[in-house]
């Protein structure tokens, strides 16, 4: 005879939801009547575990990703920031002006490049980072 098997939810007599796992099958009862035999088990820790596993996985992700983030813009952000410090405390000729917002635009390009890649993030690829963290290897997740 055919066995059924699923898991369900279900609700326990506290009113708590409780997910099952059920295995029913028809039985030959002793009068030779038809019955049902139905196993149950009680799955709701698994479940829950599994559950906080995914979003465990998911906030690894996002850290990561952030991580990349933050390094990848440092560094673009640090030189418009020296750059635009060093035009402010010095007199220069028109020539290094020019050379100075060149650097500036340069970088800005740069981070426009970098925000095209993450809008294009395809699959996940990590490489190491500072302390045996990992960060998300932008370039090769955005291929």
């Amino acid at each position: 005879m055919p066995t059924i098997n699923g898991k369900v939810e279900s609700v326990r007599k506290d009113g708590s939801v409780c997910y099952m796992d059920l295995n029913e099958c028809k039985i030959r009862l002793p009068d030779n009547s038809l019955g049902i035999l139905c196993v149950a088990k009680d799955v709701s820790d698994q479940i829950k575990a599994e559950a906080e596993r995914i979003i465990k996985e998911k906030m690894t992700g996002i850290v990561e990703i952030a991580g990349a983030v933050c390094h990848e813009l440092n560094q673009p952000m640090t030189v418009i920031s020296v750059t635009c410090d060093l035009l402010l405390m010095n007199t220069f000729d028109k020539a290094e002006i020019r050379q100075k917002l060149t650097t500036i635009k340069s970088q800005l390009d740069r981070m426009t490049k970098l925000t095209k890649k993450l809008m294009h993030l395809t699959r996940y690829e990590t490489r190491e980072y500072l302390n045996g963290t990992k960060i998300v290897d932008i370039d090769r997740a955005s291929e």
